[in-house]
Parts: C-alpha cells; sequence; structure tokens
C-alpha cells in the first residue's frame, strides 16, 4: 500500500480528503497504508491511476496559478509549464521534457527524478515547487 500513500500525499491529499473525494471510508485507507490490510490487486490499480490523475491535475492547477503571476522576461516570452525528468551528473543537472506526467514517469530511469517545472521558452529559467513557489531548484514527484 506505499504505492497508494505516495501518490495519496503527491496528490496533496489528507486521508479524509482522499476518503471523501474518492468515496473509500477512512478507516480502510489507514488500515491499508498502515499495512494491516491490503485492496485487491485490480482495486489499487484503478485507486492509483486516479491518483496520479489527482497529482497531475492538481500539480498544473498549481502550477498555472503562480505562472500567470510572473511577469515576461526581457523578451516577451512566458514561463510554460514542463514535466520532465532530471539526472543529475558531476553538479549538472540534464532536463528531458515530456508530454504529461505519464510519459515523464514511463521515461524515468532508476536515477532520474520527475518533476514539474516553469520554464523560460528555450531555457530553464524558473522553476517551482510543490507549493507554488519559484526557486532555482526543482521539487519532485516522490
Amino acid at each position: 500500500m506505499a504505492e497508494i500513500k505516495r501518490w495519496r500525499k503527491n496528490a496533496f491529499l489528507t486521508q479524509a480528503q482522499m476518503a471523501k473525494s474518492l468515496e473509500i471510508p477512512q478507516r480502510t485507507i489507514e488500515s491499508w497504508e498502515m499495512g494491516d490490510r491490503s485492496p485487491a490487486p485490480w482495486a489499487e490499480k484503478l485507486i492509483v491511476e486516479k491518483l496520479q490523475q489527482m497529482t497531475q491535475q492538481v500539480m498544473e492547477e498549481r502550477a498555472r496559478k503562480r505562472a500567470n503571476a510572473l511577469k515576461s522576461d526581457e523578451d516577451g516570452n512566458r514561463p510554460e509549464l514542463a514535466w520532465v525528468t532530471i539526472k543529475r551528473y558531476n553538479d549538472d543537472e540534464y532536463i528531458t521534457r515530456h508530454k504529461d506526467m505519464y510519459e515523464a514517469m514511463q521515461q524515468a530511469e532508476e536515477d532520474e527524478q520527475v518533476a514539474l517545472i516553469l520554464v523560460n521558452k528555450g531555457t530553464n529559467d524558473f522553476y517551482m515547487d510543490k507549493d507554488g513557489k519559484v526557486y532555482p531548484d526543482h521539487d519532485y514527484i516522490e
């Protein structure tokens, strides 16, 4: 059930919020996360898929709000959202853009991390964390 908990947290949901949103008793979610019980494999797969969708939606909404508050750069370019895989090698970061979170998750190698960042077209001038704060670093999907 670590996968359910991981994606619940990535979607910024408490157990109570997840219970309400997915119409699953909160006590059931608590039992899964404590390891006392397990959902059927097919149910776990569906729950994780739904939580992944929710993660993508909430992260993109937060990023859009933050992007709208940012000014254009000196060339008039506005920051855009990009799902990326990030690989660190010898103090350098190699960023590969993907069309969505699912593609990034599938393409990520073991030592890469997946993030949603704000970028300036052609460069990687803007980065953001899960809370929408822009700073020169990344926050990743766990």
